[in-house]
């Protein structure tokens, strides 16, 4: 289940436009300009968020970098791509399982909301999965 977020943008608007959506469907938000401070949040308190929100272009680390350095850290974290880009752009991150959905600028709140729900779904799959297969092991 997704309760807290982390949404990485470097524009300030967009940022408090999502972090202000995020707590209006009854999600805790944390929002961060860069990549690099977005780092250093995980890195003291990855535990306690479920989903992260990347920006795609940010100066300093690019949204790509930033989630390829949030997969070493936090591998089963569930990450969205928040961009203007067309999705079919973004097929080599998919493939990577670098992201694990796209939420397309300019969106709406129905928007997000149904790209979170995708990914809780997801996420309740792979934990029955992995507790599945516990079950069998033990």
């Amino acid at each position: 289940m997704i309760n807290q977020v982390l949404v990485i943008d470097d524009e300030s608007i967009v940022r408090d436009v999502l972090k202000n959506m995020l707590e209006i469907l009854g999600y805790e938000a944390v929002a961060v300009p860069s990549g690099e401070t977005a780092l250093e949040t995980l890195e003291e308190d990855g535990a306690s968020f479920d989903l992260v929100l990347v920006d795609m272009h940010m100066p300093g680390l690019s949204g790509p970098e930033t989630v390829g350095r949030i997969r070493e850290k936090l591998p089963e974290i569930p990450i969205l791509l928040v961009s203007g880009v067309e999705e079919g752009d973004l097929a080599e991150l998919y493939q990577g399982h670098l992201i694990d959905g796209f939420v397309h600028k300019p969106f709406r709140m129905v928007n997000l909301k149904e790209s979170i729900e995708k990914v809780s779904s997801m996420v309740v799959a792979r934990m029955k999965r992995t507790a599945a297969a516990g079950a069998r092991n033990s």
